[in-house]
C-alpha cells in the first residue's frame, strides 16, 4: 500500500461509461463467482492475450476436457457484459444468414456521438491536428445531405468527457474518433 494511503483509507468506486446498470451486492457477487473458478479464470486469462483460439486449443492449454472447457466458456457466454445482454446476442448462423458489412461512418455513428466539422477541422484532424473541445456532442451525425448517417437517431450524447466523439467531415466521411481534455480534442484514430 502506497505510504500516503492510511490503512482505514475508503474508496470512491467509479463506474465504467460502459457499465449502465446498477452495481449491486448480488452482481458482485455473481461476476466473483464466475471469474473465481479457476478453470474459468484460466480460460480468461487465455482469451485476454488476443489471439484466435478454439475450445479445443483453449481446453489443451488449461489441461481440462473439451466438455469441460465447453461449459465453462457457456457458462460466461451467459453473462451479461458492459452496455449489451444476452437479448442482443446472436448465433454465428443468425450472423451468417444476414450477414451485412456497415460502412465504416454508420457504425462509428451506433457506437458513438459525433461531432460535425468545418472543411478546416476535418483538414486539421486528418493530419492528426487538435481542434478546440466542443461545447457539447450532436445527438446525431448528419451526412451533407442531412440524413443520419445510423438510419435511427445516432448515438446518445456524451456524459463523459472520457467518452469517444466521432468526428464527420462536411459530407458526411468519418474523419476520426476523438476525446477531449484539457479543453482540447485530440485525435484517438483517424481514418481519413
Amino acid at each position: 500500500m502506497p505510504a500516503n494511503v492510511g490503512a482505514n483509507a475508503s474508496a470512491r468506486a467509479e463506474l465504467s461509461s460502459a457499465y449502465s446498470g446498477q452495481v449491486n451486492g448480488s452482481r458482485i457477487a455473481e461476476v466473483g463467482a464466475l471469474v473465481g473458478d479457476p478453470t474459468r479464470a484460466q480460460l480468461l486469462t487465455l482469451l485476454l492475450d488476443g489471439r484466435a483460439s478454439t475450445v479445443g486449443e483453449l481446453a489443451r492449454a488449461s489441461h481440462v476436457a473439451l466438455s469441460t472447457a465447453s461449459g465453462h466458456l457457456t457458462r460466461l457466454r451467459r453473462t451479461r457484459v458492459g452496455g449489451y445482454g444476452l437479448d442482443q446476442a446472436h448465433t454465428l448462423d443468425q450472423l451468417a444468414s444476414s450477414f451485412e458489412v456497415l460502412p465504416l461512418a454508420q457504425a462509428a455513428s451506433a457506437a458513438f456521438p459525433g461531432r460535425q466539422l468545418t472543411e478546416d477541422e476535418a483538414r486539421r484532424l486528418a493530419h492528426g491536428g487538435r481542434l478546440a473541445a466542443s461545447a457539447g456532442a450532436d445527438a446525431t451525425c448528419a451526412t451533407g445531405a442531412g440524413t443520419d448517417v445510423t438510419g435511427g437517431g445516432g448515438a446518445a450524447a456524451v456524459t463523459d468527457p472520457r467518452t469517444p466523439t466521432a468526428a464527420y467531415a462536411p459530407d458526411g466521411t468519418l474523419i476520426a474518433l476523438l476525446t477531449e481534455e484539457s479543453g482540447q480534442a485530440r485525435p484517438l484514430v483517424v481514418f481519413a
